[in-house]
């Protein structure tokens, strides 16, 4: 039986962390194992195969938001061939 459980973790970061963040991410990804740990809780994840991607980018009044969701499931997904995203960094 698989036991439920679940990580949050909520603060305020300047951009030179947020890019560390996204590099863990990164590694963790390349290596099937993902750790989050704060003074409370923690969490191992293991992505592999397919995984089902989601990504919001919105600007409201000023206030801009990303969000990334990740989903995995032990059996791998079907594949489905999708028009690429593109990501731009340039001014």
């Amino acid at each position: 039986m698989t036991r439920e459980s679940e990580f949050k973790y909520k603060s305020v970061q300047d951009c030179q962390t947020i890019l560390k963040y996204l590099a863990e991410l990164g590694a963790g990804f390349s290596s099937g194992k993902i750790e989050f740990r704060n003074e409370d809780d923690e969490i191992s994840l293991h992505p592999k195969g397919i995984l089902n991607v989601e990504i919001k980018a919105s600007n409201k009044d000023g206030k801009g938001k990303i969000t990334l969701k990740m989903t995995w499931k032990e059996k791998n997904l079907k594949y489905l061939d999708q028009a690429p995203l593109i990501i731009e960094t340039k001014e």
